[in-house]
């Protein structure tokens, strides 16, 4: 994601992940301008890290249900 960040690559970038270990990272890559999004289940996440992105999206059975194809 930093690397990424550095060489322009993207200007925003989905984490999905809920490891405070990350919050450093994230930090980094939005002083390079890049908006961060947190992709995360609905327990089990850090806090920090979820303030710190710029906006998140909870991994829900109702964010799931059209993900799914029946055959």
């Amino acid at each position: 994601m930093v690397a990424l960040a550095f060489e322009d690559k993207y200007d925003t970038g989905i984490i999905v992940t809920g490891d405070g270990d990350f919050t450093s990272a994230v930090k980094l890559a939005q002083k390079l301008n890049k908006k961060i999004i947190i992709a995360h289940f609905a327990r089990g996440y850090s806090s920090e890290l979820n303030q710190t992105c710029d906006s998140e999206i909870i991994l829900d059975a109702d964010y799931m249900e059209g993900c799914y194809l029946d055959y």
